[in-house]
């Protein structure tokens, strides 16, 4: 029996960058292909915090119920 188990999500990723007063600021987006959600950031560090979690919510979802 294999155990390996095989986690994939995709996105389609948007960014774009905006001038406000002379300073530049990227934004992005991700959208599931599969659903069409679309979830904005205002910025990179917001789009790597909700990457982050995602995962972090795969590996808690995986993780095998214990033994009784």
């Amino acid at each position: 029996m294999d155990t390996d188990k095989f986690t994939y999500r995709s996105y389609l990723l948007r960014l774009w960058r905006r001038s406000k007063h002379q300073q530049a600021h990227w934004h992005a987006s991700l959208e599931d292909p599969e659903t069409g959600t679309r979830v904005g950031f205002a910025d990179l560090q917001a789009l790597i915090a909700y990457l982050e979690a995602e995962l972090n919510d795969l590996a808690i979802q995986e993780v095998p119920p214990p033994d009784h």
